[in-house]
């Protein structure tokens, strides 16, 4: 059970050296419970005291930017921790242009749109599709189950036709190579048209699976608010299902357990992730989880006729990332819950946060999937995203301090806390530049999925060595900052990833001669700043 792996307050001579983190519920001892921050309305509160939005589609498709969230824009709530707020934020669009790159509806998509059918042939392609990309990361299907039932060997279950064409969707998204293959639009549209409102009043896995699949397909497809709702719905009826406990029943074969864990595990990350996103408070509590982790094993090894549960792989599987993600949320979605919570932790807190949860679950990491692993092709993006993500949230943690002490040290003052967290944060950027770029180099064959979530996280590591180099230009570090901007601009060159971004959306000055003054951080948005902290005193 997870309990009895995480849930145990670390040994402390002193009690008050940290925050118990997995009460998310109390407020720890640390903080004052009179205490009542006073700060103006940010500019994105103001614009969006009223919010609504409406992510329908509108007139002929349109297909949207594939930039790994990073340019979203919403009339919605993003919180401190969402990068995208940061990038549509910092100073009205230095670094970003305004607006979308789009592409045109394929003509096979717009045949599709007139006649409402698609053969069997292209849609089993795209079913393939699904299961050699997306699937290896997200098994939230059972293929030898799934295919048995597309091919008419046994008889699929109600609302199977939904799921059908959500998988083909993805499959088809996640395998494009150019921006002009657009079938998925039109999938989507068909696995919509499958459900009805009366979906509410049922309940069952495949549901589930339906609407967390629905759900990641359209934050992929730059509808973050339709992709927060459907998973909300997911959610709640996993919930209702029991999926996130552990119940033996006789009744069911253990491949149904199975696939049951494998199902609430999948969902369970993706709402992380789509939080995380958003800066959103979690979907799903830290605690009543004691679902076990998926098996580390190969599908031929259970079937529905197994008795016994197989012996656990010593390699990597189609199951080894999703075990990996899982545990990383578990052991540091606390440390998120007080990042978004007011008032923003201090650096002294993160850090030994970071030492007690994130290096101990790198330490759960098997050798075989360690960051310098080497593995099996198939499973390199899923292996990369492992170390990109838990940089990502380690670059989320102490960006703020590394905004502050841009300021700070203007004035010559210095926290050793503070330096550390930055110094950490411009790491972890680089970090994560230089690992994109050595995954782009020795790959031979792109294809959307790539792109996505290269993005996803390249974009927002790119952003904190601009921030510093357009405001420290002459920094004895500006080089470096440099050097890992040239290698963005240098992906964008090369081709890798004009799917999502093209090299003309970033405007920077790389040369240090047209550089911002200091003033341009008030900018900056003010949800990314400890709400204790005034920036604009600063320069008083």
């Amino acid at each position: 059970m997870f309990s009895t792996l995480i849930l145990h307050k670390p040994s402390s001579d002193n009690s008050n050296d940290f925050v118990d983190l997995q009460i998310a519920q109390l407020l720890p001892s640390s903080i004052d419970p009179n205490y009542r921050p006073k700060r103006k309305q940010t500019r994105s509160e103001i614009r969006n005291e009223n919010y609504s939005w409406d992510e329908r589609k509108q007139g002929e498709l349109e297909s949207s930017t594939t930039d790994g969230m990073a340019t979203t824009e919403s009339n919605c709530y993003l919180g401190a921790a969402s990068s995208a707020a940061l990038i549509n934020l910092i100073g009205g669009g230095f670094f970003m242009n305004e607006g979308k790159v789009t592409s045109p509806v394929s003509t096979s998509s717009s045949n599709l749109l007139n006649h409402g059918v698609i053969s069997r042939s292209k849609l089993e392609h795209y079913i393939n599709q699904y299961f050699e990309t997306y699937h290896i990361s997200y098994p939230m299907v059972h293929k030898p189950m799934f295919m048995a039932q597309f091919n008419e060997i046994v008889s699929p279950p109600n609302g199977w036709e939904s799921l059908l064409y959500i998988v083909a969707a993805i499959g088809s998204f996640m395998s494009a190579v150019s921006p002009e293959e657009n079938d998925d639009l039109i999938l989507f549209e068909i696995a919509k048209s499958k459900l009805s409102i009366d979906v509410l009043e049922t309940g069952n896995l495949t549901l589930v699976q339906t609407l967390t699949l629905m759900s990641n397909y359209l934050q992929k497809r730059d509808k973050p608010n339709s992709g927060y709702n459907y998973l909300g719905l997911a959610v709640r009826m996993a919930l209702g299902l029991g999926l996130h406990k552990q119940i033996s029943d006789t009744n069911e074969s253990l491949l149904d357990q199975e696939t049951k864990r494998r199902i609430w595990w999948c969902l369970y990350i993706f709402d992380c992730g789509q939080t995380i996103t958003y800066g959103r408070p979690l979907g799903i509590p830290c605690a009543g989880i004691d679902s076990r982790l998926p098996l580390n094993i190969l599908d031929t090894e259970l079937t529905g006729f197994t008795i016994s549960l197989p012996k656990e792989q010593d390699s990597s599987t189609d199951y080894t990332s999703l075990r990996l993600q899982s545990l990383f949320h578990i052991f540091t979605n606390s440390i998120y819950e007080r990042i978004i919570t007011d008032p923003f932790p201090s650096s002294q807190e993160l850090l030994k946060w970071d030492e007690m949860y994130i290096q101990r679950w790198k330490n759960q990491i098997p050798e075989y999937f360690k960051e310098d692993a080497t593995v099996p092709p198939k499973y390199r993006l899923a292996h990369a995203v492992i170390e990109w993500r838990v940089r990502n949230l380690r670059i989320i943690m102490y960006r703020t301090f590394l905004l502050r002490n841009v300021v700070v040290n203007s004035n010559g003052i210095e926290q050793d806390y503070d330096s550390k967290a930055g110094e950490i944060c411009l790491q972890e950027c680089s970090a994560t530049v230089k690992s994109m770029y050595l995954f782009w180099s020795a790959k031979t064959t792109y294809n959307r999925m790539d792109a996505w979530y290269s993005l996803f996280f390249l974009i927002p590591a790119v952003v904190m060595p601009l921030v510093c180099l357009r405001n420290n230009p002459l920094d004895a570090n500006a080089e470096a900052w440099r050097s890992r901007i040239l290698h963005f601009i240098e992906f964008l060159g090369a081709g890798y990833l004009t799917q999502g971004v093209e090299s003309q959306e970033l405007s920077f000055p790389l040369n240090g001669t047209d550089e911002s003054p200091f003033s341009q951080l008030i900018q900056l948005h003010s949800m990314l700043w400890p709400v204790s902290f005034d920036i604009e005193q600063q320069f008083l």
